[in-house]
């Protein structure tokens, strides 16, 4: 549903987020949809919540070197 409906997913992440705003599992699943609907600095300021609240989370860091990437900040995607 991410990449097929982005649109849909974003909302559906943003309401569970509206029941557990610290979660950052629910804030890396938002960024992979705003990623996917290419909204990259969105993207990244969603990702960089979830590394504020568990900065070991792997999966944020995972979307955050994609997003540098499509941004064209090569040196920060490595």
């Amino acid at each position: 549903m991410i990449e097929a409906r982005p649109g849909e997913a974003k909302e559906r992440w943003r309401e569970a987020l509206r029941i557990d705003p610290r979660s950052y599992n629910l804030l890396g699943d938002l960024c992979q949809a705003e990623y996917y609907a290419r909204e990259y600095t969105q993207a990244e300021s969603t990702c960089k919540r979830s590394l504020e609240i568990y900065p070991d989370f792997l999966y944020a860091h995972n979307y955050l070197g994609f997003i540098y990437f499509k941004s064209g900040r090569f040196g920060f995607a490595i």
